[in-house]
Formats: structure tokens, C-alpha cells, sequence
């Protein structure tokens, strides 16, 4: 992980539309103010027999999520005009933020109401010292 030194919002995804709608919540806060966006994706590996498998499980799934994550680029982020970077990562939700937010300048974490229904989430809140904002799904119009 390259640290970032530039103040950020950490928009936390798993590519779901509670999360995209999250992303689209965090852009123009970091528009409004002038904040870098840091985009993580946290995953876990299934518990699987053999090293080789969790190697392979784990290359298909950086690829997987980097395809996802380019699609965002050319859909939500292609004319924000905010500067971001990509990161997913093995492990648990609260771990990767906990120390995502730790490396890295991070003011603000945005993430959607799906992620921050895991059990872990609870716990964070009372470990990470800058604002969490929690993005709810949208409503369906009528």
C-alpha cells in the first residue's frame, strides 16, 4: 500500500450498489473539500485445501476487482475531477480500515449501509477517530 500524505476520504466498497452509492456520496464531499479519495476493497479467501488454490483465488480476485473498479472509473469517477487510487486487500473489514486508516491521511470514512452491517463494524467504530459517514441504500421511486 502506497501511503498517501494528502488529506482523504477512505470510501470503503465491496461492489455492490450500497457501496457504488456510497462512492457517489464521497465525490462531491471531496470535490467541496478538496480531499483525495482512497477507494479499498476488502476480501476474504475461503478457506481452501491447498496454497496453490489461495494463490490462484487470490490473483483471479485482485483481477476481478480491478476490471469492477475501472468500470467505476469510466461510469461515476470519470469526470469528478478529484484524484483517487485503488486498493483491495485480504482481510477483514475492520482490520484493513483500521489500518488503511492509520498509514494514511484519512479525515473522513464513507462507506455504504450493507458494509457497515457486519458484525466487525460495531467494533471499529469505537477504534477509528475520524467521522464515519454511512451512506443508506436509495429508495425506489414510484
Amino acid at each position: 500500500m502506497v501511503p498517501s500524505a494528502s488529506p482523504s476520504i477512505l470510501c470503503v466498497i465491496d461492489f455492490s450498489d450500497s457501496s457504488l452509492q456510497a462512492l457517489q456520496w464521497a465525490i462531491p464531499e471531496a470535490q467541496k473539500h478538496a480531499l483525495h479519495i482512497s477507494v479499498l476493497y476488502p476480501y476474504r479467501l475461503d478457506q481452501l485445501k491447498r496454497i496453490a488454490d489461495v494463490v490462484q483465488s487470490k490473483k483471479a480476485m485482485d483481477v476481478d476487482a480491478l476490471e469492477k473498479f475501472e468500470r467505476l472509473v469510466a461510469g461515476v469517477l470519470r469526470d469528478s475531477r478529484v484524484s483517487f487510487n485503488f486498493q483491495s486487500e485480504v482481510g477483514f473489514l475492520r482490520d484493513r480500515i483500521r489500518e488503511h486508516a492509520s498509514k494514511n491521511a484519512v479525515v473522513m470514512l464513507v462507506m455504504g449501509k450493507k458494509l457497515a452491517s457486519e458484525e466487525s463494524f460495531q467494533e471499529l467504530l469505537e477504534e477509528i477517530e475520524v467521522p464515519v459517514v454511512i451512506v443508506p441504500p436509495k429508495k425506489p421511486r414510484d
